[in-house]
C-alpha cells in the first residue's frame, strides 16, 4: 500500500483501492476506485469512487481458452452535466471509451505475451 492506503504495486484484492490518473480528451483525470467484487481468477470489479463521472462500474472477467486466456471488460457509466453530458457521452464519449478499452486490452496483451 502506498498514498493514504491505495494499492500502488502487485494484486489487488477485495475492499482495496487504486488511483488511476491519466490525461483523456486533453483534460488530466483523476479517478479513485474500490474494489468491490473480487472471485480470483475469473472475475473482478472495481468502482468508482471518485471521478469525472457521475457513475462508472467495471466488471474484468477472464476465461480459459484453448489459445490462453480470454478478457472481457464490461463498462457501464454515466457521464455527469445531467442532459449536456448525455449529449456529450452520444456524441464523443462512447466512442472514445471504446477505443481507449480496446487501446487497454492491446497494450496489455503485448506486455503480457513480452512478460512470459
Amino acid at each position: 500500500m502506498s498514498e493514504q492506503g491505495y494499492v500502488s504495486q502487485g494484486l489487488i484484492g477485495l475492499g482495496e483501492k487504486v488511483i488511476f490518473e491519466a490525461v483523456h480528451l486533453g483534460v488530466r483525470q483523476r479517478l479513485i476506485a474500490v474494489i468491490t467484487e473480487f472471485e480470483y481468477p475469473s472475475r473482478f470489479v472495481d468502482v468508482m469512487e471518485k471521478g469525472a463521472f457521475r457513475s462508472l462500474c467495471h466488471t474484468h472477467l477472464f476465461e480459459k481458452s484453448e489459445v490462453g486466456t480470454t478478457m472481457t471488460d464490461i463498462l457501464e457509466y454515466r457521464a455527469p452535466f445531467g442532459w449536456l453530458g448525455s449529449l456529450f457521452d452520444w456524441l464523443i464519449l462512447r466512442h472514445y471509451m471504446r477505443a481507449f478499452l480496446r487501446y487497454r486490452q492491446t497494450k496489455l496483451k503485448e506486455y503480457v505475451e513480452n512478460t512470459i
